[in-house]
């Protein structure tokens, strides 16, 4: 079965695949943010030395 599509077939094609690429990185810098916090929150958490009244 050959089908010809039309250009505008391809155009949506390429926008659809243009948003979900931006999504993915969106998504990528959200994580990475998310986990680069959570490294020097941790850092912090483990150079606060407790005082002997603690």
């Amino acid at each position: 079965m050959s089908t010809k599509h039309e250009i505008d077939t391809y155009s949506k094609l390429a926008l659809g695949g243009t948003f979900f690429l931006q999504e993915s990185f969106r998504y990528l810098h959200t994580a990475l943010k998310y986990e680069f916090a959570s490294i020097l929150f941790s850092e912090e958490l483990n150079a606060i030395e407790p005082s002997t009244e603690d």
